[in-house]
């Protein structure tokens, strides 16, 4: 039996108050809030290099029951012809479980069922959506720790797989998207795909009206798509916030706050009417949806945008939950309430 020192409990109490002290949300939430930041990505999708033994596909994961746990153990360093040398304390999170292909999106057809599997150290666990480094953020920001990882919670994913392997040990680039949305993913790609121009960063003057009105189109993955092309040419204004935000009500409008935030100066965000429209809503679904956009806004996620200056400042964020709040709190009065409102806006206290 392994002897635990008074530097190992040490190591496990500061990980477990780390845990606990984190600003943290419901899975529901932290799964809702990685699907719209994943979205916004997804326009990228088509383009992204994927090696010749690699292969994008739409699949489900189904992690192990133990996925994600922590193991902390005591081990003491070899040193070549001298013995054991001084104990090290070491924190590791298993991955495991497997992903099931749905339908092949981009490359040629892969095995159908994998095995996956790898190990990352417990400080960098939910570090981001790409299993990267972590990444760094002041503290009146909402941590990167409550970032939701399918691999260790489940959900569906379009990602880069290996053609030829049943057991994987690392996986590419990976966008959850809702469990509903798995049959919108195909026909978005291909649409993409044959008009690549209309989704051109350069072509963005000529295509305005068509971008425009794809943000209405029946395929919510579509209308994100234009709505990233538009948001990247910092061209969502007022006209933006009065039709498309405001005349959607599934998750694409909570996609599209995200957008409009992350584009739009706090200036900008002013003059557009949002916050009107917001603190006059009697909606609580469309309250709901503001509230995720802008509580994903809040997050520092390490992004896959070209334009690294485009990431959302939580400032933006914030003022938008402010409005939320003013909302909510008179529906509130009128005996209405929603579970997902009132916890996104523990962010404010």
């Amino acid at each position: 039996m392994i002897k635990l020192n008074k530097k190992f409990w040490l190591v496990y109490i500061l990980l477990v108050i780390g845990t606990c002290s984190v600003r943290s949300v419901s899975a529901d939430i932290r799964k809702s809030s990685r699907i719209i930041h994943d979205l916004s990505m997804i326009r990228y999708l088509p383009t992204y290099y994927s090696p010749s033994q690699m292969t994008w596909v739409l699949a489900r994961v189904q992690p192990n029951v133990d996925s994600g746990k922590i193991e902390i153990v005591n081990e003491k360093e070899e040193r070549e012809g001298k013995g054991d040398g001084d104990s090290r304390i070491v924190a590791n999170r298993k991955v495991k479980g497997t992903i099931l292909v749905l339908k092949q999106i981009i490359g040629s057809e892969s095995t159908k069922t994998i095995e996956y599997e790898w190990q990352v150290p417990g400080y960098k666990y939910g570090s981001n959506f790409m299993m990267m480094a972590p990444s760094t953020s002041p503290e009146d920001t909402i941590t990167h720790n409550i970032a939701y990882n399918p691999f260790t919670s489940g959900g569906t994913i379009v990602c880069q797989i290996p053609i030829e392997s049943n057991k994987i040990a690392k996986i590419g680039f990976t966008f959850l998207i809702p469990d509903d949305w798995d049959y919108l993913v195909y026909p978005a790609v291909k649409y993409y795909k044959k008009f690549p121009r209309t989704f051109s960063p350069t072509d963005v003057a000529v295509n305005k009206s068509k971008l425009q009105k794809l943000l209405e189109d029946s395929n919510p993955i579509i209308a994100i798509m234009a709505c990233e092309t538009l948001a990247n040419a910092h061209l969502l204004d007022k006209l933006f916030v009065d039709g498309p935000l405001k005349n959607t009500v599934d998750l694409r409008q909570a996609v599209f706050v995200y957008m409009f935030l992350s584009s739009s100066s706090t200036e900008a965000i002013g003059k557009s009417g949002i916050q009107d429209f917001i603190r006059n809503s009697e909606n609580l679904v469309e309250l709901r949806n503001v509230a995720l956009g802008a509580f994903t806004a809040c997050n520092p996620f390490i992004s896959l945008r070209i334009d690294s200056q485009s990431l959302p400042p939580a400032v933006n964020g914030k003022l938008l939950l402010k409005d939320v709040k003013y909302a909510y709190d008179r529906l509130v009065k009128q005996g209405e309430k929603d579970d997902d409102i009132r916890e996104i806006l523990k962010v404010l206290d």
